[in-house]
C-alpha cells in the first residue's frame, strides 16, 4: 500500500494546495477541516503521517495531538501554523512531532511556501511510520 498523508487545517486553500503537492508526489492524501473530522474518519492502515494546523476551529491540533498520545495512536506529525511561538513549538515537539513549521503569507502563491519541505518531510515520516488506526476505541 502507497503511504498515506493526513492533511488536517481550517483553511479550504491549505488544504487544497497540500493535497496537490503531496499528491503529485505520488502519495494517497485524506484531508479533513477539523480535528473532530479527522478522529471520527481517519483510518490508518498503511504507513502515514499527519500535517496539522495548529489553529483549527475547535479543539487546536495541540490538543488534537495529545489525545492521539493518550490514545496510543502512533503517527508523525509535522505541525504546520501562521501564527507560532517557541513555548508552542516545545510543547509539540516534547510531545513527539517530528516537525513544526511555520506558513509564510506568500500573495500569489497557490502552494505553501513550506509545501517543499513538508513534503519531504511527510515523505520521510510516513514512509517510516507503522499502521495505526486513528478512529477512537480502535488500535493495533
Amino acid at each position: 500500500m502507497e503511504p498515506t498523508v493526513f492533511v488536517v487545517d481550517d483553511d479550504p486553500s491549505v488544504r487544497r494546495s497540500t493535497e496537490r503537492v503531496v499528491r503529485s508526489m505520488g502519495f494517497d492524501v485524506q484531508t479533513f477541516a477539523s480535528a473532530k473530522e479527522f478522529t471520527d474518519h481517519a483510518r490508518v492502515e498503511s504507513p502515514s503521517c499527519l500535517v496539522l494546523d495548529v489553529h483549527l476551529g475547535g479543539p487546536s491540533g495541540l490538543d488534537l495531538q495529545r489525545q492521539l498520545v493518550q490514545s496510543g495512536v502512533r503517527i508523525p506529525i509535522i505541525f504546520i501554523t501562521g501564527r507560532g511561538s517557541i513555548p508552542m513549538s516545545v510543547r509539540a515537539m516534547k510531545d513527539g512531532a517530528v516537525e513544526f513549521l511555520t506558513k509564510r503569507r506568500a500573495r500569489r502563491s497557490s502552494s505553501p511556501p513550506s509545501a517543499p519541505r513538508s513534503s519531504a518531510i511527510a515523505r520521510r515520516s510516513a514512509r517510516a511510520a507503522k499502521p495505526t488506526s486513528c478512529r477512537r476505541g480502535t488500535r493495533r
